[in-house]
Formats: structure tokens, C-alpha cells, sequence
């Protein structure tokens, strides 16, 4: 991040000594150290285009820049718990479990997977194993094989090594409408998708996560944990509650610290 722009911290006197600056200026730095990743990189980006003549100016921008982006976090995190307010509603709705139109339950998945999990991107969705197959890893699905069945998303989580197709995680996702009880039919389904592709995905693949989606579970899924063996059986209103507990509990931080962490 330092590297992509230099001309920032070139701009500092070389002369200043850091352990020398007063508390509210260690303060200001130290806080943007605190804030990482392409939050850290947009406020650079901003400091670079940003003019100023010595140390104190320099802490000037950087708190103005934080306050601002706290608030930029402040927006986003509203609009995600605003979009949980509508899923809540929509599967409650059984005619939204239709594939079709921007408000079905897959579509709004599809555009928003970061509601099951924030570190999950999706590869494919309603694809069939046959195309996911080849598409991922170049190879022809066998005739015995059910290449023709179709997983509702396929996502990942980790990234690429470059210059291979390695995924540190394939995370299978199957959702169910309100009509269906979820049982061990169900979940052997899964188990199928799952076998199907580590067999063709070979050592591309470092594991696998699977979940099984829908509105009402039997009890035998309900006294028997699999998450173990990767295998997670959630309700929508499950993990409806997880998202929104994280997102409420981000916000709070956010507003009582006055730092992004």
C-alpha cells in the first residue's frame, strides 16, 4: 500500500522525530494505521491529492479524512441492515422464491451473498456441474456422473494463487422454498454435488463448506450436527439474525469508538 503511493510519505519532513509528536498527533496517526485494507488505501489515495506544508497539517488531514470515511462506514453498514430489513420480508413471501425477477430469494442472494457470509464471492449459480466443471477446471464430466444437476451457487472464499486455479475454499450453496422441510434427502443431495466436484477439482481445491437453506428444518437435522464435516443446515431467519447481529454490533463500534476496526 506504502509502495503504491510514495509520493505521499516523501512529502514528510525526513527531520520530524514521531516519538516526539504530541499525544493528540501520535493519536491521529495511530488510528490510521488502525484502519486497514481498502479503507487505508482510499484515504492515501485522498492524502495524496491533499496539499500541506509540515507535520501538523499533515495530522489535520488525516483526521478529517478518518472522520469522513467513519461516516462513509456509518452509510454502508445502514444500507446493509436496510437490505436485511427487505430479505427478512422477502422470505417470508413464498411467491419471491420464484427464480425469476430482481426481488426472488435467489436473485437478492445472488447480489448480496455477503449476508450468509462476508468473505464468500460467487462463481456460479444455477449452472450445471457439467459446465461448472469444465468452466473451473477444463475437464468433461463422466456419463455416469450427474453432470446435469444443478447446485444453486457455487462461491469461494480465499483467493487464487496467481497463475493457477487454486481456491482455498469452495463453498456449495443450496436453498430451498418455504414449501420443503429440509431433511437427509436433502442433505445427500448436497453430499453429491460435494463428491462430484472434489473428484474433478483434485488438489485445485484446499476444502469444502456446504449449506443446505430453507425455511423450516426436520427434527432430525435439528438433533444432529454436521457442521463438523463441513456440512451446515441453517433456516433463513438463521443466519438473517447472524447478519444482522454482526452488522448492529459493527455499527455500535463504529459510533462509540469513532474508529473503523
Amino acid at each position: 500500500m506504502v509502495a503504491k503511493y510514495p509520493e505521499v510519505l516523501s512529502r514528510v519532513p525526513e527531520d520530524i522525530d514521531i516519538f516526539s509528536l504530541p499525544d493528540d498527533q501520535k493519536e491521529a496517526l495511530r488510528k490510521l494505521l488502525a484502519v486497514g485494507g481498502t479503507v487505508a488505501q482510499g484515504v492515501i489515495k485522498k492524502l495524496s491529492e491533499q496539499p500541506y506544508e509540515d507535520l501538523e497539517g499533515f495530522v489535520k488531514i488525516l483526521e478529517e479524512l478518518r472522520l469522513s470515511t467513519i461516516n462513509s462506514l456509518v452509510n454502508h453498514v445502514n444500507s446493509r441492515l436496510g437490505f436485511i430489513d427487505k430479505f427478512e420480508k422477502a422470505i417470508h413471501d413464498d411467491a419471491s422464491y420464484e427464480r425469476r425477477g430482481p426481488n426472488s430469494i435467489h436473485n437478492l442472494l445472488r447480489a448480496n451473498i455477503w449476508i450468509l457470509d462476508r468473505n464468500y464471492s460467487v462463481l456460479h449459480d444455477d449452472e450445471t456441474l457439467k459446465n461448472i466443471i469444465y468452466q473451473q477446471f477444463q475437464q468433461e464430466v463422466d456419463a455416469d456422473d450427474p453432470g446435469s444437476t444443478r447446485p444453486d451457487f457455487l462461491c469461494m472464499t480465499g483467493r487464487r494463487e496467481q497463475g493457477t486455479s487454486a481456491i482455498s475454499q469452495l463453498v456449495i450453496i443450496e436453498i430451498k422454498r418455504p414449501s420443503v422441510t429440509l431433511t437427509m434427502e436433502n442433505m445427500t443431495q448436497l453430499m453429491e454435488y460435494k463428491d462430484v466436484l472434489e473428484r474433478y477439482a483434485g488438489s485445485n481445491i484446499q476444502n469444502f463448506k456446504c449449506y443446505l437453506i430453507g425455511r423450516e428444518r426436520h427434527r432430525l437435522m435439528r438433533s444432529n450436527d454436521l457442521s463438523a464435516s463441513g456440512f451446515v443446515v441453517k433456516t433463513y431467519t438463521d443466519f438473517i439474525a447472524e447478519a444482522r447481529q454482526f452488522y448492529e454490533e459493527y455499527l455500535e463500534i463504529v459510533r462509540e469508538d469513532n474508529l473503523a476496526i
